[in-house]
């Protein structure tokens, strides 16, 4: 067996692969022979294989595709990201929030690629003739803290040996709010986790260790320097917000931080965080957010279960999760598929993208650069893309996981043609959203707005009322299906459409009917006033219970007419009577029954009042 792995170890190492675009970053394809950073020794999981649109030299003869339209070539390792950077490859005005435990100052691969508000800001230098400013002294087509680097006002201020925003920030701080936005002296962004202007990553939890900046250099890492590997959208900028130290955070402060993005000018948020609680302030933040044009990117979280984590549950926010070969994370070993669930991140009724990463946190850090390199390109179209329809780019054009393709090492994770619970729309292709996008076929907006996700209809009084957003993305018009299905993962052939028309706009009406045509989709042995206790027949190791026999699957399906393109939404309910409910029972409260208390010093007193937990957006305190 050994020197059969052997042999077949040293065929695989002859063979090169076609390469796209490859950049000057020695960890970008550090396994591949024929390539100038190519190390022996080095392994496949050590290069950022999630980024490629080939077949890494490894697995070329081990993990094939097995579908009718692809059988026998080797499967494609990554997202194609390769490739799209021959399209685009960023613009300086996208700006990438990165709400999580902050930046790393001395950090090369980001000082470059970090926002500096201008407003808090004196000008690296003035023009002689005009006394106007200027701020990209260097000419490098950015402002960034490079163009200070000549400035007698600065230097190595915070001693790391390299210039860097927290050198400005020390070098320029004065106490004084000058472009008058509420926060004082917030030069290259803001810390909601202490509460002041330097969002130096400082995460004590031992696993969430200098997480933000790990997700910085994924998302937006500098690259062609010669340095590490590089991020998805290398030439957007990124602005570090601090708003935690471990994987969990109170979403009021998430919700802070969202605002203080939309007020900096920002495109795209990332969030890789798992929420304590659902508050009201982050839910309006997040409806801000999206309303003001913003792609919200949040993590599924890494706690391999389907349990619903906010703020990812909120309406806005596109779901990201992670996807692995399928003998990770050991090492040397061939491998049969890259299309395995990481058994870390989450699945689930709203699972919608993909990257070939195992933690939820890395994906949605490659999903942020890659809204960052839709709206870049997008941009330099003159095209002005709603945030939902870069989710609608990503899922549609996204490579779906069939069964066949899932490998043969160990047990595959569930999937069905379609969308499925654990891959979402499945694994982005990048160049395939891009593509897309310069051949003008831009989808419409496709996205139901209520009820909420998992909303509670009992069959015996409540009617299914459906609101959303339908917005053409031509000038022909569009036709719309609201379509039913049983179930968590309802495949194809088992929608039903119970409601179309033609009508266009925001949160608009488009059914309001009975429960009758949702009850007659649900198998003939379901009790819709008893709790389930048999074990799920198709997932039994999931589950002792089958959690989701009372839950069905509404799609919203919209073609556009001018363009000949496509957008859906999805959402998921359940349909149960209570039986032994009170009068006037269950009542919606809108966010969760969970607060944090939080401290502050309301008074000036330099004595912080100790606020009450309340429920949704009000606060009061106790002085």
């Amino acid at each position: 067996m050994k020197k059969s792995l052997l042999i077949l170890v040293s065929l695989m190492m002859l063979v090169s692969p076609a390469f796209a675009y490859t950049p000057d970053d020695p960890d970008f394809m550090c396994a591949e022979p024929g390539t100038e950073y190519y190390e022996r020794g080095k392994w496949i999981f050590d290069e950022q294989f999630a980024y490629f649109g080939f077949a890494p030299v490894f697995s070329q003869y081990s993990a094939i595709y097995w579908d009718s339209e692809r059988f026998g070539r080797s499967q494609v390792s990554g997202s194609s990201i390769d490739m799209a950077w021959d399209i685009e490859r960023g613009d300086p005005s996208v700006i990438i929030a990165i709400i999580d435990t902050g930046v790393l100052w001395d950090e090369e691969e980001l000082v470059g690629r970090l926002f500096l508000n201008r407003g808090e800001l004196p000008p690296p230098g003035v023009d002689p003739v005009s006394g106007e400013a200027i701020w990209d002294v260097n000419g490098d087509g950015v402002f960034n803290v490079m163009d200070y680097a000549d400035d007698e006002r600065v230097g190595d201020e915070n001693h790391n040996g390299i210039l860097d925003p927290g050198d400005l920030i020390k070098a320029f701080s004065d106490g004084v709010d000058d472009d008058s936005n509420g926060f004082v002296d917030d030069i290259c962004g803001w810390d909601f986790f202490e509460d002041d202007n330097d969002p130096e990553d400082t995460s004590s939890y031992f696993t969430a260790h200098h997480h933000g900046t790990g997700q910085a250099k994924n998302a937006a890492g500098q690259q062609d320097n010669g340095i590490a590997g590089c991020g998805v959208c290398p030439e957007c900028m990124m602005l570090p917000i601090k708003n935690w130290d471990s994987f969990t955070v109170d979403t009021n402060v998430y919700g802070l931080s969202t605002l203080y993005a939309i007020r900096m000018g920002a495109s795209v948020i990332e969030g890789a965080i798992g929420g304590i609680n659902n508050s009201g302030t982050c839910k309006d933040a997040f409806k801000e957010a999206y309303d003001a044009g913003l792609a919200l990117f949040m993590v599924s979280s890494d706690i391999n279960s389907a349990n619903h984590n906010y703020p990812t549950y909120l309406d806005e926010a596109i779901y990201c999760s992670g996807i692995v070969p399928d003998t990770y994370p050991v090492p040397y070993v061939p491998f049969t598929s890259y299309f395995r669930d990481s058994n870390l991140t989450q699945y689930g009724a709203k699972n919608q993208i993909s990257f070939g990463v195992p933690t939820g946190s890395q994906s949605t850090a490659m999903a942020s650069g890659a809204g960052g390199l839709l709206f870049s390109y997008a941009k330099k179209m003159g095209i002005d893309l709603h945030p939902d329809q870069i989710k609608q780019l990503l899922t549609m054009t996204a490579e779906d996981v069939l069964p066949v393709n899932t490998g043969f090492i160990g047990r595959p994770d569930p999937a069905q043609k379609g969308w499925d619970q654990h891959f979402g729309y499945g694994r982005v292709n990048l160049y395939n959203a891009l593509e897309a996008l310069d051949n003008g076929e831009i989808p419409p907006v496709a996205r139901i707005t209520s009820p909420e996700w998992f909303y509670y209809l009992d069959p015996e009084k409540d009617t299914l009322s459906i609101s959303g957003d339908i917005l053409s993305a031509g000038n022909g018009g569009v036709v719309w299906y609201i379509e039913a299905g049983y179930g968590i993962e309802p495949k194809e052939s088992q929608f039903h459409v119970i409601a179309s028309g033609t009508s266009t706009g925001k949160d608009i009406p488009l059914i309001d009917t009975s429960l009758d045509k949702i009850k007659e989709i649900f198998p003939e042995d379901i009790d819709f006033s008893s709790y389930p206790t048999t074990p799920d027949p198709k997932n039994p190791w999931e589950a002792d219970i089958q959690p989701n026999r009372h839950m069905f699957t509404v799609r919203l399906r919209v073609d556009d007419l001018a363009l000949e393109t496509y957008g859906e939404d999805r959402r998921a309910f359940f349909l149960y009577h209570e039986k032994n409910l009170h009068k006037g029972w269950p009542k919606y409260i809108g966010v969760g029954g969970e607060q944090s208390i939080r401290f502050a010093d309301l008074d000036g007193d330099n004595s912080r009042a100790k606020p009450p937990a309340t429920l949704g957006r009000v606060a009061k305190a106790m002085l």
